[in-house]
C-alpha cells in the first residue's frame, strides 16, 4: 500500500542521512552486541545495545520496534544491520555538527563492554 510505501521511502531517507563514519562507528556497535555472531540482533541483544546507550524498554516495545524497521514481507524477530541503522537514525539521528548528538555515540565509542 501507498502508505507502507512512503514510510519505507521515509526510512532510507534516514538511514542515507547518516555519515560514513557513523555508519561504521554502528557497524562496529551492531558486531560487538550480537552475542550469537548471527549477523542479526535478536530482542535480548537490542535490548542490551539501548541499555548500553543509556535507553531502557521493555520486551514489548523492543519487540515493536523490531517489527517497526522490517520492509517488505520479513516478518522475523531479529534485526539485520540495515535496520539497527534505520532505528539508530530515529532514535540518534545523524550527527552532523550538533555536539549535543554527539553525547550518544561518544558514550558508545567509549563504553567498556564486557559480557556477562
Amino acid at each position: 500500500d501507498m502508505k507502507g510505501a512512503d514510510m519505507q521511502k521515509g526510512l532510507s531517507k534516514l538511514r542515507e542521512s547518516l555519515s560514513a563514519l557513523e555508519v561504521d562507528e554502528y557497524r562496529d556497535f551492531f558486531a560487538m552486541v550480537d552475542d550469537d555472531h548471527s549477523g542479526k540482533l535478536n530482542a535480548k541483544e537490542l535490548q542490551q545495545a539501548l541499555k548500553m546507550m543509556g535507553m531502557e524498554a521493555p520486551d514489548e516495545q523492543i519487540e515493536a520496534m523490531i517489527g517497526e524497521t522490517k520492509e517488505g514481507d520479513d516478518q522475523s524477530a531479529e534485526m539485520n544491520f540495515e535496520e539497527f541503522l534505520t532505528l539508530m537514525a530515529i532514535f540518534v539521528g545523524p550527527r552532523g555538527d550538533q555536539q549535543e548528538k554527539d553525547t550518544s555515540t561518544q558514550a558508545l565509542r567509549h563504553s567498556s563492554y564486557s559480557p556477562r
